[in-house]
């Protein structure tokens, strides 16, 4: 496993999050893409069907399953 994969996999353990569980993500960078899930940057296996209007620090709820994240929703505050 590579070293970004391994960190984030310890920090996901140390949550006590198993793989296929919902998490929260946030939006770090738009080109490239990436995210930051559980304190960790992640640059690779990331999914999304139709997302639009995505910014730079937007709250993601992803599903974790297998190493891979995808992009169910945008989260968005309504209270």
């Amino acid at each position: 496993m590579s070293g970004w994969a391994a960190d984030l996999a310890e920090a996901i353990k140390a949550c006590g999050r198993q793989t296929g569980s919902l998490m929260l993500a946030r939006v770090k960078e738009l080109q490239p893409f990436k995210l930051e899930v559980a304190g960790e940057l992640v640059e690779k296996q990331i999914y999304a069907g139709q997302i639009s209007g995505l910014q730079r620090g937007d709250m993601l709820v992803v599903w974790l399953e297998g190493g891979s994240f995808y992009i169910l929703t945008k989260a968005v505050r309504i209270v």
